[in-house]
């Protein structure tokens, strides 16, 4: 009597072919890819909202300080830091429509380029002195007598 060997059974084996482990790391590694780029889309997002955000404070402390100076109308450029990061300002005085009163237009930029990060609009007025009035300059009838001051 010869015995024959059988050999194990396919279908009572467990486990995956190597076709099934490669097409799982086909999607994993693709989900993985999607994800990363998402996330450096969200970092550079946020380092751009983080520039804007610095350029609007250097606009608004260049537009405090030109309405501080005296009036001078023209373009004054120059380079300022905030948090240790550079930027280029352009400080335009101008005057409008409107008798003594002057324009201020404050364009922020990274030093490295040259878009407009942020703008910010203002306006002075150019005060006159007004004469001082000495009371000999007041006509004698309106003067009251001195009785009648109380």
């Amino acid at each position: 009597m010869s015995v024959m060997f059988k050999g194990p059974n396919r279908k009572t084996e467990a486990g995956f072919t190597l076709i099934e482990v490669l097409a799982a790391l086909l999607i994993f590694s693709l989900a993985i890819i999607g994800l990363s780029q998402a996330g450096s889309q969200s970092a550079r997002a946020v380092s751009a909202l983080d520039s804007k955000m610095l350029a609007a404070i250097a606009a608004d402390n260049q537009l405090i300080l030109a309405r501080a100076r005296g009036i001078e109308t023209g373009i004054m450029e120059g380079e300022t830091s905030q948090l240790s990061r550079p930027f280029r300002y352009s400080v335009e005085t101008r005057p409008t429509d409107i008798p003594r009163l002057f324009q201020i237009t404050v364009k922020v930029s990274e030093l490295k380029s040259s878009q407009v990060l942020e703008q910010r609009i203002g306006f002075k007025r150019e005060i006159v002195p007004q004469e001082t009035i000495s009371s000999n300059d007041i006509p004698p009838n309106d003067i009251p007598p001195e009785d009648e001051v109380p």
